[in-house]
């Protein structure tokens, strides 16, 4: 889909009224799905990739989330048991999971593209 064509103009102007119609917590959805649709246009593979992606880093996301909000009730838990040096130790520990957890995310997602391609 060309940004000169009149598909796109039709795409852009239906994809823009559906989006200022939806209430503001749903716009976000409206927008994934009218980039997965404009990318399909160019390419299925890319967008089978992007779809991939996507999914892999929303699943990500989500228990990064839970490992900052365990750590994080840990600590208030703990507060007064918990020396300096203990705290700081366990926050480590914490950075350390996560970054081994965006490696292994990594590796996912370079493997995904290559079966993809």
């Amino acid at each position: 889909m060309s940004l000169t064509s009149t598909v796109f103009y039709a795409f852009l102007i239906a994809g823009l009224l559906v989006y200022y119609i939806l209430p503001a917590k749903f716009r976000w959805v409206w927008l994934l799905i009218m980039s997965y649709v404009y990318y399909w246009g160019y390419n299925v593979k890319s967008s089978l990739y992007m779809v991939f992606d996507t999914v892999i880093i929303y699943f990500a996301a989500m228990l990064i989330w839970k490992i900052n909000d365990s750590s994080k009730k840990y600590l208030a838990q703990n507060k007064e048991i918990l020396t300096k040096d203990e705290k700081k130790k366990y926050k480590e520990k914490t950075k350390k999971k996560k970054s081994t957890f965006n490696t292994n995310l990594k590796r996912i997602e370079v493997k995904g593209c290559k079966l993809l391609k």
